[in-house]
């Protein structure tokens, strides 16, 4: 079966406040802007010895060790950023900022709800920080507490009404509430705001093809890609949209180009798999959905679609098997219950057939 989720909605903003102090020692003022320039060029290693630097002269100033957590995050090492983090807290506990960045980094350890803690305190001692609301939006958006989201996002909005990464955001939840036409609106307020923020324009294309209206999905996937070329899921999307049309052969080529960026993406290879399918190159098919299936040995769809190309070939006992690892995955998994049974029909074990789709009919299979 096509795959059409898109990956995980990612809460961390590119936009992190910094305060700068005044120190009165000129040279940990130099100190502190050469680490900030080393973190905004990426140079996270050279940004951290300028910090230990300024620490290793006076341990008591709180936006170096909050400089260091920025950067120990860019290096992935969350663990270290977040023990800076709490020294800088520790030394001011007024920095609506540090808890707004320990936030981000507990929440890419994927703590969501102890994320929301240091959102809501960063809030707490700066009611203004749209950034700290959004974030806060995005972390209830990731735990499916839609409402409470729209509210942080709304609030956001309200503080800046011209802040893009707001509306789109805005657009997602809606999106995942299936207010199709109403994520279209912000997401089309956020592309007003700024026209060259690829995402809004991927994400409309994603509502418009639950609509139905691929073409004009389509549009606003190749207007993402014109802008971020080096964008895996808008080449994504856009096979999927194609492959929805049945113009198989072009939803490969995107597919080819979303693994082409991202050789990880099972999804892209799980669709590339079933476009094969459906033209009848049922090894070439196989062979994707299996490097879906090494990539994520737990993604139920890549299993269902596996059981699907087997089945069709006449191998009903490996589908079987197939079909039997996305129930072990996912039991209330209605697709492949009732796949199973077609297997099962067809070896004539007409029992456990009827038991099968009995059990996707229990679990809502209407097809």
């Amino acid at each position: 079966m096509i795959e059409t989720r898109t990956r995980a909605i990612i809460i961390v903003l590119a936009m992190m406040v910094v305060v700068v102090p005044v120190y009165g020692q000129q040279t940990a003022e130099q100190l502190y802007y050469k680490g900030m320039a080393f973190y905004y060029q990426g140079d996270y290693d050279e940004a951290i010895r300028a910090f230990d630097e300024i620490i290793g002269g006076n341990p008591s100033i709180a936006s170096a060790w909050n400089g260091k957590g920025l950067s120990l995050v860019g290096l992935a090492k969350f663990d270290e950023a977040i023990q800076a983090y709490d020294e800088a807290i520790r030394l001011d506990p007024t920095l609506a900022y540090v808890y707004y960045n320990k936030g981000l980094a507990v929440g890419m350890q994927g703590k969501l709800n102890e994320s929301l803690v240091y959102f809501d305190e960063a809030i707490r001692l700066d009611p203004t920080f749209m950034n700290a609301w959004i974030s806060k939006g995005k972390a209830l958006g990731m735990l499916y507490k839609l409402n409470e989201s729209l509210i942080c996002l709304d609030e956001a909005i309200r503080l800046d009404p011209e802040f893009a990464e707001a509306w789109n955001s805005k657009g997602v939840i809606l999106y995942l509430q299936g207010k199709y036409d109403e994520a279209i609106k912000a997401y089309d307020e956020a592309i007003r705001i700024d026209p060259k923020f690829a995402l809004p324009l991927n994400n409309k294309g994603e509502a418009l093809c639950m609509q139905g209206k691929y073409d004009e999905a389509l549009v606003c996937f190749d207007e993402a890609i014109r802008l971020d070329p080096e964008s895996d899921m808008a080449w994504y999307r856009k096979g999927n949209a194609l492959y929805l049309q049945g113009k198989y052969d072009e939803a490969i080529q995107a597919y080819d180009e979303a693994t082409r960026l991202y050789p990880g993406y099972a999804m892209a290879w799980n669709n590339k798999g079933y476009a094969l399918y459906n033209q009848g190159k049922y090894t070439e098919a196989i062979e994707c959905i299996d490097e879906a299936i090494k990539l994520d040995p737990e993604y139920v769809n890549a299993w269902d679609s596996k059981g699907d190309v087997l089945a069709i070939q006449g191998k009903y006992d490996e589908a079987i098997q197939a079909y039997d690892e996305a129930i072990r995955l996912n039991p209330e998994y209605a697709v492949a219950w009732h796949q199973k049974g077609l297997a099962l029909e067809a070896l004539g074990k007409a029992s456990e057939a009827n038991d099968a789709y009995a059990k996707a009919r229990e679990l809502g299979w209407t097809g």
